[in-house]
């Protein structure tokens, strides 16, 4: 049966939880009618576009309901800060309200643990909702909910349905329901693994924020290309550490080592030709590019925590590390290997991928999840 169907997002800005995002619309499109709302106006209008994707925005710079805490002055105005928020989201809220009220919509989907707008909305036009949580809010993003933890849990446990996309997040909440990992692979998809020899760099794919801890990268990479004066680094993305970074591969002097490719719209070839991919993020909640890289052929080492450690079973489908040595050393293993050595690891990874987030059933579980809603 067609439904309609809004999700709602606090921006669109082209990573993890926004390309997840993209594939649940795609995958819903062909039985469901759908319309993506985006909470601000920071959307990458152009991904939207090419998918044919219908979408609207609010003319705000932001409108989730955390507040960074990453610095002093930010904790000590936390309290007017959080007064800021608050008018920002009663804005959004009623500019939602008013286009729900002017559409038709069967179900109100929050893609985010972030946001509260799509939940409010929903209640007051008495639209079912649903809420998929996706972050750790200040484990991941340094940052805390204007309503404070209890308060939003239990928001969360008056929603319609919820969606933790791993075990960890679902404890982090308290909630039942059983998680769904992002659909990343279709089922059609083939691993290829004669492929030519790997180039010799090591890739970090997402945004470049303090959450995702990219200096981490940088900082073991300096080490090791003091042994492998051929190895390069690359980060594909962009965030608020950007400037950081480039002046820390200043200081180190490997500015012919180190290279920055800002955003990048088709990752497929940086995944299949590096040496390795890295997940140095300490609390990920999923781990997209995780996922991307194992269907990839690229050989994953991540950091032993959340959903990382959910994701890579330790030198079965890839490598977790818990330290700095350890990931110097794990590196430093890779690196003196034959990349043929990997092949088993990377079929397990690729079986794991295609067995536990395939798209077809992605779509399948949260059909179900709306079909329960009737």
């Amino acid at each position: 049966m067609n439904k309609r169907i809004l999700f709602v997002d606090n921006g669109f800005g082209g990573y993890g939880g926004c390309l997840s995002l993209l594939a649940m619309m795609n995958s819903l499109k062909s039985s469901n009618t759908i319309c993506f709302f985006s909470l601000n106006n920071n959307i990458k209008k152009d991904l939207l576009v090419d998918n044919d994707i219908t979408y609207y925005f609010c003319d705000i710079s932001n409108g989730c309901h955390t507040i960074g805490i990453q610095s002093f002055f930010r904790k000590l105005f936390l309290p007017l800060l959080c007064i800021i928020r608050f008018i920002q989201n009663l804005y959004v809220t009623i500019k939602l309200v008013k286009f729900l009220k002017n559409h038709e919509f069967d179900i109100v989907h929050s893609n985010s643990s972030t946001i509260s707008c799509g939940f409010w909305a929903a209640k007051i036009c008495g639209i079912k909702h649903v809420w998929h949580l996706r972050e750790y809010i200040y484990k991941d993003q340094l940052s805390w909910p204007i309503y404070g933890f209890t308060w939003l849990k239990y928001l969360i446990s008056l929603s319609d349905a919820v969606i933790p996309i791993s075990k960890g997040v679902a404890d982090f909440y308290n909630v039942m329901a059983l998680p769904i990992y992002n659909g990343v692979v279709s089922n059609t998809e083939i691993l290829n693994l004669n492929v030519k020899r790997k180039d010799n760099y090591i890739l970090y794919c997402g945004s470049l924020t303090n959450g995702k801890r990219p200096d981490k990268a940088l900082l073991v990479f300096s080490k090791l290309s003091l042994l492998y004066p051929d190895l390069k680094l690359v980060f594909a993305g962009t965030g608020m550490l950007e400037n950081y970074l480039k002046t820390m591969v200043r200081e180190l002097k490997l500015e012919n080592r180190v290279l920055f490719l800002g955003y990048v719209k088709k990752t497929k070839e940086l995944y299949c030709n590096a040496r390795v991919f890295l997940m140095t993020s300490f609390f990920e909640a999923f781990g997209r590019t995780t996922v991307e890289a194992m269907v990839n052929g690229c050989i994953v080492v991540g950091y032993n925590s959340a959903g990382t450690s959910e994701i890579i079973k330790d030198k079965i489908n890839g490598f977790l590390y818990n330290n700095d040595e350890e990931l110097f050393n794990i590196l430093n293993h890779i690196l003196n290997s034959n990349d043929n050595s990997f092949d088993n690891l990377r079929i397990n990874a690729y079986n794991w991928a295609i067995h536990n987030c395939s798209v077809e059933m992605y779509r399948n579980k949260i059909e179900n999840i709306y079909n329960l809603l009737n």
